[in-house]
Parts: structure tokens; sequence; C-alpha cells
């Protein structure tokens, strides 16, 4: 179950990671548009020739396993991107930069801090954690930076109260629903027990699947 559940994040962290380079390449094709014709064929402003991608993930530490994964699947879209660039012949090339958060909101600030400090980083992806979400936002949320999450799921960080917060995978309204329904459907269970472990992320996953249970 846990290597499925990986293997889930890992395509929808793969997802999360295009839709930032389409941000940069979004902002590479406008600003070819907008130059004068002798320009626009000579190559791109420099300003928009190297762009910076954010990192957000727990690359060491306890849940290093998440992040290591979430790493290698951005440096293998970002190769990818570079690679179709230089096919195009745009001169885009995006450089990925790691922020290791270990998975704590404190970290996480840090992280977001330099990386809103950074003028060449157009997009963060991540962070991987519900808790770093909110540790961050007030940080992005004033700088304008936008962040794409493949694993923060706490339904109320797309309620719009985080502004600058985009995800691609579903919330806890939707994991917690289908949990409860595999726990009395395909496991029949009787009597349920739910533990989380008091962060942002299980606390409120597992007051669904419980509200989700009684409700049966």
């Amino acid at each position: 179950m846990q290597g499925k559940r990986f293997r889930a994040l890992s395509a929808t962290f793969a997802l999360a990671l295009t839709g930032a380079l389409a941000v940069v390449a979004t902002a590479a094709a406008r600003m070819d548009s907008q130059a004068a014709p002798t320009a626009a064929k000579a190559s791109l402003a420099p300003s928009c020739q190297r762009q910076e991608i954010g990192l957000m993930a727990p690359i060491t530490g306890p849940n290093a396993t998440i992040g290591v994964e979430q790493r290698a699947w951005a440096r293998y879209a970002v190769q990818g991107f570079n690679t179709q660039q230089k096919r195009l012949n745009t001169k885009v090339q995006v450089i990925l930069r790691d922020g290791d958060t270990q998975l704590d909101p404190a970290r996480a600030s840090t992280v977001g801090q330099r990386f809103a400090s950074n003028s060449n980083i157009l997009g963060i992806v991540g962070p991987a954690g519900s808790q770093e979400v909110i540790a961050v936002d007030p940080i992005f949320t004033r700088t304008n930076l936008a962040m794409i999450s493949g694993s923060a799921t706490r339904t109320t960080l797309t309620n719009g109260s985080v502004p600058t917060f985009f995800r691609t995978v579903p919330n806890d309204s939707v994991q917690g629903p289908t949990i409860g329904r595999y726990l009395k459907q395909r496991l029949n269970a009787k009597r349920v027990v739910a533990i989380d472990d008091q962060t942002a992320y299980g606390q409120p996953l597992a007051d669904g699947v419980a509200a989700n249970l009684r409700a049966a």
C-alpha cells in the first residue's frame, strides 16, 4: 500500500512540476512575441534565458523517502524540458533549486524566505506537506510567488485562504470518504480506531475518515 501511494504521489508531483515548467515556457513565449521582429529571431531577452524553479521537499530526515523521489522526478522533468527547448532553439533553460524542508514547517519557512528573495525563481514545486504550505503562505502571498504541490491535501488550502497555492492531488474531502468506504465495503470493518499524528495533514484526514464511518 505504501509503495502504491508513493507512486501515486510521484505521478501527481510530476504533474505539478509540469505546471511550473509551463509557467516558464509561457513567460518566454510572451517575451518573445513582444520583442521586435529582428530581436525575436535572434534570441529571447537575457532575463528570460535562464530561469529557476524552487523545489520544496523533505530531501533528508525521517521523511526523505518522499522527498528524494520527488527530487528525482523534478530533475527528470527539468532535464526533459531543457532538452526540448534546445531542440526548439528557444534558448530557455530552467535551473532547479533544491530546498530541503524535512517536512518541518520551521524549515519550510526558512527555505521559503530564501526562495522569495531570489528574483530569478518563477514558481515553487511543493511544499510536500500541508503544514508547510501554511507556514510559507504569508511569505509567498506577500511576494506573489505561486506554489504547486503534488502531495499537500488539506482541504482548506484551496478554499481561497491561500491565494498562491495550487495542487494536482485530490484533497482530504476525497481521501477521507474513500478510506471510509474501503474500510466498510472491502474490509467489512465493524470497529475502527482513527489515530492521527496531530499534523496539518494527518488530523483533518483522520477526522474525515471518522466522520464518514459514523455516518454509515
